[in-house]
C-alpha cells in the first residue's frame, strides 16, 4: 500500500511534464529562475531584496535553526497546503525540520532520481524491463509500510520497499523476496544493508538462496570502509555511495572509476564553509553548504548542512566536470576535548573495527567521561570484548572514565546513526 503522499504524487503525474521541461533547462538558467521565484514569493527573501534579483553569492547563508524558528517565512506563498508534499528530517541534531516540496520537485527527488542512477552506474546498463523488478529499497522505519510500485522514470519497472526490524520471521521473508526477485539495484542506509547481510549470516541462507544485485546504492548515514567490505562481500556487488538529504535532495553519486562523490550539478550546487572564514568558498575543507536547485515550494539556498567534507572542482577521468566530494565525514568529524586538547573522534575507528563488533556509538558526557555502547557479534565472548575495548580506548584517549554498555541495538528504528556524539554543554 502506498503512503498517502506518494499516492497523491502518482495521481498528479501531470506535474511530471513540467518537471521534464524544467530538467532540460541549463543549470545556470534554472538557478536564476529559482532565485527570481524566491524574491517574489518567499517572505524571507522578498523582505531582504524587495524585487532586486541577487546572484547566489549575495544570498545569506542560512541554517536549520533559521528554518525551525520561522518556517513559514521560507515557504513560497504560491503553493498551498493541498499542493505540497511534506517530509521530515531525522532530527539527529535535535532539531527535526519539516521540508515542504511542490509536486514536481518531490517527484524528481523521490522517483526520477533512479533514472539518473541507472544512467550513471555502468553495472545497471541494460537491466530495466517494464513491469519487472528494478530497485529493492531497505528501510528500518517501522512506521512505514512495505510497498511496490511502477516507476514512470524507469519505464515503469518496479521499485519495491521492504521493512526490516519487525521480527526475525519478517526479516527472513524480506531476504526471500529479495532473492526471488533479484532486482538489479539494492538500496538502503549502511545500517539496513548491514542488517540484511547479518540476516544472511544468521540464517545461513546466503549460499543456498543468494541475493546478487548488479550494484548496491548506499546513502543516509556515513559509509565506513569496514561496512563497505562486508556489504560487497555478502552481495558480491560494488557499493556506490551517495549523499542525500531532505533539505538538499539527491546531491552526489560515487564515480564509477574513483572513490569521489560527484555532485549532480543539475540538481544541486555546493560550497564549503571553513572554520576560518565567514563566507563559503567554491572548494576546500569544512561544512558543506547546499543549494537545492529543485524545490520551488521551500527553496534552500546556501543552507548549512551540518555535514563536513572536502570539495574539489575539475574534470574527472570519468568525464564528470564540476564539483566533487573527495572526502565526506558527515557529522563524525567531532572533536573530543580532553584536558584542554582536541582529539579527533575517528581515531577510535580502528579500535572497534579490530574487534568482533557490529555497531557502536561513543558519546562524551563530561570533560573526561564517555559512554560507550556497542553491539557485539553473536558468537563473540562479550566480556573479553568489553575488557579489550576499554583498554584500547583508554590507550588512545588517556585517563578517561568509561561507562560501557552492551546492547542489541544502537538506535531506534528509522533514526540516523552517528558513531560519535558530544552532549550539549560538554567542552
Amino acid at each position: 500500500m502506498l503512503d498517502e503522499r506518494e499516492d497523491r504524487i502518482l495521481r498528479l503525474l501531470n506535474a511530471v511534464q513540467g518537471h521534464s521541461q524544467l530538467r532540460q533547462r541549463p543549470t545556470e538558467r534554472r538557478l536564476d529562475r529559482l532565485i527570481e521565484h524566491a524574491i517574489r514569493t518567499v517572505p524571507f527573501y522578498e523582505a531582504r531584496f524587495r524585487g532586486s534579483v541577487p546572484a547566489l553569492e549575495e544570498l545569506p547563508v542560512v541554517s536549520r535553526q533559521d528554518f525551525v524558528d520561522d518556517e513559514m517565512s521560507f515557504r513560497s506563498c504560491t503553493h498551498g497546503l493541498r499542493d505540497v508534499v511534506e517530509t521530515y528530517t531525522s532530527g539527529t541534531t535535535g532539531l527535526a525540520l519539516r521540508v515542504v516540496w511542490d509536486a514536481a520537485s518531490y517527484y524528481q527527488y523521490a522517483f526520477d532520481i533512479y533514472r539518473e542512477v541507472f544512467a550513471r552506474v555502468p553495472e545497471l546498463s541494460g537491466t530495466l524491463r517494464a513491469g519487472f523488478p528494478a530497485v529493492l529499497i531497505l528501510n528500518d522505519n517501522l512506521t512505514k509500510s512495505s510497498q511496490v510500485l511502477a516507476n514512470p522514470s524507469l519505464d515503469f519497472a518496479q521499485v519495491r520497499r521492504v521493512i526490516l526490524g519487525h521480527n526475525s520471521e519478517e526479516d527472513a521473508d524480506a531476504w526471500a523476496i529479495a532473492a526471488s526477485e533479484q532486482a538489479p539495484l539494492l538500496y538502503g542506509r549502511p545500517r539496513t544493508l548491514m542488517r540484511l547481510a547479518e540476516i544472511a549470516e544468521d540464517l545461513s541462507i546466503a549460499r543456498t538462496n543468494p541475493l546478487r544485485p548488479c550494484a548496491v546504492l548506499s546513502s543516509g548515514d556515513n559509509l565506513y570502509d569496514s561496512d563497505r567490505r562486508v556489504i560487497e562481500t555478502t552481495f558480491r556487488a560494488r557499493v556506490y555511495n551517495a549523499y542525500v538529504s531532505q533539505e538538499g535532495g539527491f546531491l552526489t553519486l560515487q564515480c564509477p572509476l574513483t572513490s569521489a562523490l560527484h555532485v549532480l550539478t543539475d540538481r544541486a550546487h555546493v560550497e564549503v564553509l571553513s572554520d576560518f572564514h565567514s563566507e563559503p568558498a567554491a572548494m576546500g575543507a569544512g561544512e558543506i553548504v547546499v543549494t537545492n536547485l529543485g524545490n520551488w515550494a521551500m527553496p534552500f539556498f546556501r543552507y548549512r548542512s551540518g555535514d563536513r567534507g572536502v570539495v574539489t572542482r575539475g574534470v574527472c577521468v570519468c568525464g564528470h566536470e564540476g564539483a566533487s566530494f573527495v572526502q565526506l565525514d558527515g557529522r563524525d568529524t567531532e572533536y573530543f576535548v580532553i584536558a584542554g586538547e582536541r582529539v579527533v573522534a575517528t581515531k577510535l575507528n580502528p579500535v572497534f573495527e579490530s574487534l568482533p563488533i557490529r555497531h557502536f556509538q561513543v558519546r562524551q558526557t563530561g570533560p573526561a567521561a564517555f559512554r560507550v555502547r556497542f553491539v557485539p557479534e553473536a558468537t563473540a565472548d562479550k566480556e573479553i570484548i568489553e575488557r579489550l575495548l576499554a583498554e584500547r580506548i583508554q590507550e588512545r584517549l588517556g585517563c578517561v572514565t568509561l561507562a560501557m554498555e552492551r546492547t542489541d541495538q544502537i538506535s531506534e528504528a528509522g533514526q540516523k546513526v552517528q558513531r560519535y556524539l558530544i552532549e550539549a554543554g560538554v567542552t
